[in-house]
């Protein structure tokens, strides 16, 4: 029952964290030729998540795996879509645009946005937001496709 209601808080804090995803649309005025591909552009599938410094402790839990629970494409014209695919729950997909600015990643559903914070390497990009009502921050791990 306590990992359902994690699921839960993670369910919430994922479609939340579609209002924090944002793309730098070419404001930079380079005289060269050489075209920015932003990192985040592609599909991402999840691999982890964890909650931390939760209002309850026992609502905390340590990185535990999920993989492609969580489905993200970010594409070129700053549009996202995600799809959650969690056992139990019907599969659901969401559709809005994003921008990012340095870590800073902001997704918007509709006239609703959120902002987390975004991590990249290679091969792995991390959200990390917190969950208003439980304190919680959640912290979920992407792979490149």
């Amino acid at each position: 029952m306590n990992c359902f209601k994690g699921m839960n808080r993670l369910l919430l804090f994922l479609n939340l964290s579609l209002l924090f995803f944002a793309s730098c649309g070419g404001d930079d005025d380079d005289d060269n030729d050489e075209t920015f591909v932003d990192p985040i552009i592609g599909t991402w599938v999840s691999s982890t998540y964890s909650f931390s410094g939760c209002v309850d402790p026992s609502q905390n839990l340590s990185e535990r795996p999920c993989h492609a629970c969580f489905n993200f494409t970010f594409r070129e014209d700053g549009t996202f879509s995600q799809t959650i695919n969690i056992a139990q729950i019907p599969s659901e997909s969401f559709f809005g645009m994003y921008t990012v600015s340095g870590n800073n990643l902001q997704t918007c559903i509709d006239d609703i946005c959120s902002n987390s914070i975004i991590g990249f390497t290679t091969t792995d990009l991390t959200i990390t937001g917190v969950d208003i009502e439980s304190g919680c921050q959640i912290r979920v791990r992407y792979e490149r496709q």
